[in-house]
């Protein structure tokens, strides 16, 4: 999930009648980027977990509940599970065998997601995850807390979940992650109708595989369910980021303690939850969950749609996913997310002038290392701005706290300062100007030093034509001699206008090697453009050979690009110019190479699929074939996509089908993909 801003909250306007208000006020949220994962924690990968843990003595069992090592955290439940007296739950899918040491698989949900666990076991299964992926941990499994710096697995925030939830979809904001209807064949929400629903609380959890509503047609006798039915229809229950199971199925834990009022307080970069839960109708406080269940939910419009809406939140609380005894928390699980790799970005900026005065523009320029791309300024004083090297008049002295929010694709980065501004003063005129000894053509650059605040400047560049009312403005001079540049500058308190000569040399003077080239009839013929009047010439043109003319020819034995130098000599010294000299005669036998290579070219490499051939060739800025695949029996369409992971996407014009289709006119009618070892890999007709 890329770096993002998005509205967190409700905006449709729905109460939950057994929390209200907890989804207002709307409030904006920047989230860094993360991998989420696509479905929720399977019970087979959970009990891969049981099992290392076990092997290096993390966790006990007892009475059919996993604890961690010392016996405090109870971390799931098991088959079998007594929860009253004489009374044993099968709702649980994970079993274990006291002799073997073993966990193992009870039932035939290995693929639907793992119930029966607590938040501590989803954290420290995270802790597993990230060992075994060579991550850092992020948990510290006595105190809880998560380190968010560290690249291991971890259960979300609420706010990291309800942007993965979104999938990017904020105009318009949806209720569901797919969009708005309530399409029960899209989500697992009770009542679905899907085969995994039983007839009676004996049969729970009527959870489905996970990812299982996917928009395709399930079959029996793939998933072996215990319904009648042979086929079961799916719609497709994804988001735009292909995130499934983020409605319904089961309540999903996310990192923060729950509290209902937390949104008024929320701050707007990566919040991660008040610091302590709000405490509930039982006395406790709990952790948040997330997207609701199969179990039970709000109708609308005669739909039980399960709590599902993407905004909806709840806390943890036994009271909430209410699942009866013989099937406690079987309708809770979790998914997990790592943070993107780490950002370099780090925000920082600087101001001129130093020390400002009320009325008077302070620039700010953004120092940010780490290739910010967006800007988010707070002058201290109500104003904003969003450009990188903004301008900002402070009205009133006083000391104001600065903020920058430099961001990039994968996150942002926050700077403060203080700027001391002081009261508007006697105003005193003066600058500078580089280089201090321009020549004529030459771009000066004149920089505003005066004090006591100014609030405008008038610049006369002394030739009778040059003015500007910039701050600091660029200038150059056509001729040769002295000006005399005045800067009037003016604020509440007065004006004031200082004079400063500026010597302006002549740039034919100036010894500096140039040249123009021609190519006709193979000979390249060159002349000096030199100035500054050399009096000796020095050419070599890249190919070995030399010349000591002021203007020479030349003819190339090879086609190529050739970098030619001159190196002119005169009173003054030396001076050396080069540039690429592109030589090509053979332009009418080249079938796949290079026509011309300028230094407007872009880095990279073109797909070229050439017409009435069935090859496509990929090519570097030298004209060389890097690769290139042939197995395809088609003639090109009219767009030819090299995939991320190597795969070629090509249009076809499949004339070849007999009978010929009607295309509409078009080069069409099929598309192939195939591998980079030019194996068709997918079609379409």
């Amino acid at each position: 999930m890329p770096f993002g801003s998005f509205e967190m909250g409700d905006h449709f306007g729905f109460v939950d009648p057994t929390h209200p208000s907890d989804e207002v006020a709307v409030h904006t949220v920047n989230i860094n980027a993360l991998y989420v994962a696509t479905t929720p924690t399977t019970n087979q990968q959970y009990v891969a977990y049981l099992n290392g843990a076990l092997a290096k003595g993390l966790i006990e069992v007892t009475s059919n509940m996993v604890y961690d090592a010392s016996g405090t955290y109870i971390y799931c439940y098991l088959y079998n599970y007594q929860y009253a007296a004489g009374q044993y739950s099968t709702a649980y899918s994970i079993s274990y065998n006291s002799t073997t040491k073993v966990f193992s698989i009870a039932d035939f949900r290995a693929n639907h997601p793992m119930v029966g666990v607590t938040w501590y076991g989803a954290a420290a299964y995270s802790n597993w995850l990230s060992s075994q992926a060579g991550l850092n941990a992020c948990y510290n499994l006595t105190t809880w807390v998560c380190d968010f710096t560290q690249n291991g697995y971890r259960l979300p925030t609420e706010a990291e979940w309800e942007c993965s939830a979104r999938g990017e979809q904020y105009s318009p904001y949806y209720n569901f992650p797919w969009g708005d209807d309530q399409d029960i064949q899209k989500v697992n929400w009770p009542d679905s109708g899907d085969p995994y629903e039983g007839a009676d609380q004996s049969t729970y959890p009527w959870t489905t595989p996970v990812g299982f509503y996917n928009g395709t047609l399930q079959k029996q006798t793939t998933y072996s369910w215990p319904g009648s039915a042979t086929s079961y229809q799916t719609h497709n229950g994804a988001n735009a980021l292909g995130l499934l199971d983020m409605s319904g199925e089961v309540w999903q834990f996310v990192y923060d303690w729950y509290d209902s009022g937390y949104y008024s307080v929320s701050p707007t970069n990566n919040p991660t939850g008040p610091a302590v839960g709000q405490v509930q109708s039982d006395g406790n406080t709990y952790q948040g969950m997330r997207g609701g269940s199969w179990y039970s939910g709000d109708i609308e419009a005669g739909v039980n749609e399960g709590h599902g809406r993407v905004s909806n939140r709840c806390p943890a609380s036994p009271t909430y996913f209410a699942v009866p005894q013989l099937a406690y928390s079987s309708n809770v699980g979790f998914r997990v997310v790592r943070t993107s790799a780490s950002t370099t970005l780090a925000a920082g900026f600087t101001y001129t002038p130093s020390s400002p005065a009320s009325a008077q523009t302070v620039t700010f320029s953004d120092a940010s290392s780490g290739g910010a791309s967006t800007w988010f300024w707070n002058f201290g004083d109500g104003g904003t701005g969003t450009i990188e090297n903004p301008s900002h008049v402070y009205s009133t002295a006083g000391t104001y706290t600065v903020s920058l929010m430099a961001g990039n694709a994968t996150g942002f980065s926050t700077a403060t300062n203080s700027v001391s501004v002081s009261s508007a003063g006697p105003i005193s005129p003066s600058f500078t100007f580089t280089p201090t000894a321009p020549l004529t053509g030459q771009a000066i650059n004149f920089l505003d030093t005066s004090t006591g605040g100014p609030t405008s400047w008038s610049w006369d560049f002394g030739d009778g034509v040059g003015k500007s009312s910039l701050q600091n403005p660029v200038y150059d001079y056509l001729t040769a001699g002295t000006y005399a540049v005045n800067l009037t500058v003016s604020n509440a308190s007065g004006t004031t206008t200082v004079s400063n000569n500026v010597v302006v040399g002549s740039s034919a003077n100036v010894l500096a090697a140039s040249y123009t080239y021609t190519v006709s009839s193979g000979t390249t013929t060159f002349t000096d453009t030199s100035t500054g009047s050399p009096t000796s010439w020095s050419w070599n043109f890249g190919d070995n050979t030399t010349s000591s003319l002021e203007s020479p020819g030349h003819t190339y034995t090879a086609d190529g690009i050739y970098t030619a130098t001159l190196t002119v000599t005169g009173a003054t010294g030396t001076s050396t110019f080069s540039q690429s000299v592109i030589v090509n005669t053979a332009v009418a036998t080249r079938t796949v190479g290079l026509m011309l290579n300028t230094s407007d070219t872009s880095p990279g490499y073109v797909l070229f699929a050439p017409k009435q051939n069935t090859m496509t060739y990929l090519i570097d800025n030298e004209g060389k074939v890097v690769h290139e695949w042939t197995a395809s029996q088609y003639s090109p369409g009219q767009s030819v996509y090299l995939l991320p992971n190597g795969h070629l996407l090509r249009t076809c014009f499949n004339q070849q089908v007999t009978p010929t289709p009607n295309t509409g006119g078009g080069e069409g009618g099929r598309i192939e993909e195939y591998d980079w070892d030019d194996n068709l890999v997918w079609q379409l007709n």
